[in-house]
């Protein structure tokens, strides 16, 4: 075929979009403590209403 590239890369619309990197496995005690400390970094930036509900959300869920 005339105009075709061999040497052309073929990837996955969306990871190429959104430039998705494979993360390494976490096990239970590790994925907790990452989602804990997410949790403490995220809940200040929320308004005062939206902490609470928040926190709230979040304590039930465990």
């Amino acid at each position: 075929m005339k105009g075709v590239d061999d040497q052309a890369v073929k990837v996955v619309d969306i990871v190429d979009t959104f430039r998705l990197q494979e993360q390494p496995p976490f096990d239970k005690k590790q994925f907790v403590a990452y989602i804990k400390k997410y949790i403490k970094l995220l809940t200040p930036k929320l308004d005062g209403e939206k902490q609470e509900e928040f926190k709230k959300n979040i304590e039930e869920s465990n």
